[in-house]
């Protein structure tokens, strides 16, 4: 785990390798944690291109692996974000058949580090 120095403090950095390609080495998750003046903050960046899917998007991609592979595929390839909204979560969790939360999370799983958390 990478550390970040600030006010002289060493605060851990998440790493996660997105490229597995040899050579294109580790890149740190677009959530910081950093110490300011008034606390312990956290802030978050994004990379073009930016996908937000909704509850019904994630679960299309969660029920197809063929599809699931090739968006994968292809965010990391471009290092783009998926925005996540906290309202597609919580409908998530509303799911009739507990495998859809699971096949969801697993999903979810495979796209990190490119994701933004709203």
């Amino acid at each position: 785990m990478a550390e970040r120095k600030s006010s002289n403090k060493r605060v851990p950095q998440p790493e996660a390798e997105i490229n597995p390609q040899p050579g294109i080495g580790k890149h740190r998750m677009p959530i910081n944690v950093f110490d300011s003046p008034e606390g312990r903050r956290v802030g978050q960046t994004f990379d073009s291109p930016t996908v937000y899917l909704d509850h019904w998007g994630i679960r299309l991609f969660s029920d197809d692996r063929r599809m699931q592979n090739r968006f994968v595929a292809a965010l990391k390839g471009k290092r783009g974000t998926l925005l996540l909204s906290h309202i597609s979560t919580a409908e998530l969790g509303g799911a009739s058949d507990p495998q859809d939360v699971v096949d969801a999370e697993r999903f979810l799983e495979r796209c990190l580090p490119q994701m933004f958390l709203t």
